[in-house]
């Protein structure tokens, strides 16, 4: 008896914990930084202020030294199909080129003009990857490169700006 009343409790706790963070106010945001196991929920279901910002990878391949193609963005990115409501098979993938594309942006501006700590780090190598897997189809080309760019969705106002470009990288033949 005294067991369930003590897991009734803790899970009314996570309950109200779990709504409180929902509110973006000072003292919510520090609650959130002292939740070592990410037990609180990270969205903001109740805010007045929704998302209105994404991160997306977008990668060109060079011809030459000097003639760089078209950007392209990753192909998980785009209008999604009403069938995702219900599966969403590239979810994951979605979400982990995010992560990364975070991570990345969060490493440069931390490592302050260390470039070579930036082009090391596993969020730049994981990206190179998946960019180069999808670049790497048929069709010529000397080099690839990638950005991340902040794109803004405020109604009558689309903004689009590069917060992260790579080196260019040599392919291979």
């Amino acid at each position: 008896m005294l067991a369930s009343c003590a897991v009734v409790g803790v899970l009314a706790l996570w309950l109200v914990a779990s709504a409180v963070v929902q509110i973006r106010v000072p003292f919510v945001q520090r609650l959130r930084r002292y939740d070592p196991c990410h037990l609180l929920p990270r969205f903001n279901l109740f805010s007045p202020r929704p998302i209105r910002q994404d991160l997306v990878v977008r990668y060109r391949r060079w011809e030459s030294e000097s003639e760089a193609g078209q950007w392209r963005p990753l192909p998980y990115y785009g209008p999604r199909p009403i069938t995702e409501a219900f599966f969403s098979p590239h979810r994951r993938s979605r979400r982990m080129i995010y992560q990364q594309a975070r991570r990345l942006v969060a490493l440069e501006r931390r490592a302050g003009g260390e470039r070579v700590r930036v082009v090391t780090s596993a969020p730049y190598l994981h990206l190179l990857g998946c960019v180069t897997r999808e670049a790497g189809r048929p069709g010529p080309g000397w080099g690839l490169q990638f950005q991340v760019v902040r794109e803004a969705h405020d109604p009558g106002r689309e903004l689009r700006l590069a917060v992260f470009k790579s080196e260019i990288h040599e392919l291979e033949p």
